[in-house]
């Protein structure tokens, strides 16, 4: 999973976010089937999954992985956390680009009591789709 990770980072540079997209969304599952949806690495390759869409201005799909990454980087650390800042800055990009309506107080406050298994269900809707 891990090399799986590094190449999409590699696709994502140059350029080819297809092939980013699948080889990340390989590694996520991976990981979750190995470690569990808590694990630093399932979060770590979510948000990189968000990074690419970030970079293919899909920020609704960017959303769903931060956020997805967030809910389980604050139900692992109870102690603020650097990955859990950057994530939380990765969102809130992500949500003044995507122009939502409510405060991003609000939006965080509505993830955050969703589990980590209904986001993971609700990135597995779009990514089986264009994979």
């Amino acid at each position: 999973a891990f090399e799986y990770s590094n190449i999409a980072i590699i696709y994502a540079s140059i350029g080819k976010y297809q092939k980013a997209k699948e080889l990340l969304w390989k590694a996520l599952n991976i990981q979750k089937d190995i470690f569990g949806y808590l694990n630093v690495q399932v979060a770590r390759s979510s948000y990189r999954l968000g990074d690419v869409y970030y970079n293919i201005e899909d920020f609704e799909k960017a959303l769903s992985c931060y956020a997805f990454a967030y809910i389980i980087f604050i139900t692992m650390f109870e102690q603020p956390h650097s990955e859990t800042e950057k994530v939380k800055n990765l969102l809130l990009s992500s949500y003044q680009k995507g122009a939502r309506r409510m405060p991003f107080s609000r939006y965080l406050s509505l993830i955050t009591h969703k589990s980590v298994e209904e986001k993971y269900a609700e990135i597995t809707q779009f990514m089986t789709k264009e994979i």
